[in-house]
């Protein structure tokens, strides 16, 4: 990941950097489901204390906000405040953006020479 970083955040590409930036990418992808697989199948991970309690906070407030809408049974305490499995999760945005690094910066320029921000 350091040197997938290192070469996303160059100032100054060249044609060989990018193409060993995109097979950097293609490896750190075949890395991450790797471990995925492989390791964090192996350890039990739950959900922290504070999500468990957002969780039972979002229930509750969703719960009183539609006071006409016919309430569903309230989950039991008991299934709202134990810890839900949590596996790693490589459907997110942020790992799905990274294969699109290569071609961002070949179309724009180094990534610290624009910004995503809206103007208005």
């Amino acid at each position: 990941m350091a040197e997938w970083h290192s070469f996303a955040k160059l100032r100054m590409h060249t044609m060989s950097t990018l193409n060993y930036l995109e097979a950097l990418t293609k490896e750190f992808g075949r890395l991450m489901r790797q471990f995925r697989d492989l390791i964090c199948s192996k350890f039990e991970t739950v959900e922290l204390p504070n999500e468990v309690r957002a969780r039972a906070h979002k229930r509750q407030h969703e719960q009183s906000k539609a006071p006409l809408r016919r309430k569903k049974p309230a989950a039991s305490s008991e299934s709202s405040s134990q810890n839900v499995r949590k596996t790693l999760n490589l459907a997110i945005p942020k790992f799905h953006a990274l294969g699109d690094y290569v071609r961002t910066i070949r179309m724009f320029g180094c990534t610290d020479s624009y910004s995503t921000q809206l103007v208005w």
